[in-house]
């Protein structure tokens, strides 16, 4: 399989994206009206598709044991991939 098929990043690092707009969930738990905690909640899982959008391609296959950390001043994401067959990748984000 060519290589340009795949995106530069790994099934580790896509899940650490969708954290990038937790500023939604800490609007979501703030809020007492349930319609709006629900579109704040949406809002946080929608918006990371609309900042990579030619980004459709597969991304690598981490190896097993395999970690990434992602630490910013909102949050401290951490994965590793714990298993390779069936894949399995576990997952903390703090923050």
């Amino acid at each position: 399989m060519p290589v340009f098929i795949n995106e530069p990043t790994n099934v580790i690092m896509k899940p650490a994206e969708f954290m990038f707009f937790n500023e939604f969930l800490t609007l979501a738990s703030k809020e007492s009206d349930p319609n709006k905690r629900m579109l704040y909640v949406a809002l946080n899982q929608i918006t990371p598709f609309f900042c990579v959008p030619f980004r459709l391609g597969k991304p690598f296959n981490p190896l097993l044991g395999e970690t990434y950390e992602l630490v910013t001043p909102e949050f401290r994401f951490f994965g590793e991939m714990v298993s390779h067959h069936p894949p399995i990748c576990a997952f903390n984000c703090q923050g």
